[in-house]
């Protein structure tokens, strides 16, 4: 088995959302992974006390990996291990630094790249039900054409677009099973606005519910080896 080329073992005392934000910023780290707990039932619900404050406050994309991720990616042959990345989109301004990452490492790897976009159905009376049909239509065929768009700026990568309709959270776990994806990558909302970065954000709950690896990207993040 091929071995990382260097391991560093950081032991710290404190508190550990802390201490793991803080070690990222000494160590100028392009990434932070972490383990979600195994539960199942309520406690499913819950990602973790550690786990919640470092999404809450990281400048840095985060990987979160549960037991037994299909495809979680290995450090020997990452692009067998990603048959495909799934990047889950809503268009916002918070999205687009997961984007850039989703490409750069689907390239590096030599991974599909699967663009998904989900429309959350609106319910109305059954009064209205033809116009909020309308309305649907005309969303998901505005998410199409915005999906193809952004497929065209990563001409080197193969993309497929995918739109649906549904719970965000839950389709895109299941978006993640359907295409075979062994990565999913999704944008948090700015460092700033930590209002905006709670557990009950669309990235949270996927990253409860997905049987695969999840990478979270702020929107301000750190480029490898940059300082904050």
């Amino acid at each position: 088995m091929r071995q990382a080329s260097h391991v560093r073992i950081e032991v710290t005392v404190g508190d550990p959302s802390e201490a793991i934000l803080q070690t990222a910023r000494n160590l100028r780290a392009g990434l932070i992974v972490m383990g979600t707990h195994g539960l199942g039932g309520f406690r499913k619900l819950l990602l973790g006390s550690t786990t919640e404050q470092v999404l809450k406050r990281t400048e840095w994309p985060v990987l979160a990996v549960p037991p037994g991720a299909v495809g979680a990616p290995a450090v020997e042959h990452p692009g067998v291990q990603l048959r495909k990345i799934l990047l889950a989109t809503d268009f916002r301004e918070s999205a687009m630094s997961a984007t850039q990452w989703a490409a750069d490492l689907a390239s590096d790897v030599a991974a599909p790249l699967v663009l998904a976009h989900v429309v959350e159905p609106v319910r109305a009376s059954p009064l209205w039900e033809a116009l909020v049909a309308d309305f649907e239509d005309e969303r998901v065929a505005s998410g199409r054409r915005m999906l193809a768009r952004l497929s065209g700026s990563f001409p080197n990568t193969h993309t497929d677009c995918v739109v649906s309709v549904g719970q965000p959270a839950d389709t895109i776990a299941s978006l993640a099973v359907e295409y075979g994806a062994g990565l999913v990558v999704m944008g948090l909302a700015n460092a700033e606005d930590s209002e905006q970065r709670k557990p009950g954000s669309i990235a949270y709950r996927v990253l409860r519910i997905a049987h695969v690896a999840v990478v979270v990207v702020p929107r301000i993040s750190l480029p490898n080896g940059a300082s904050p």
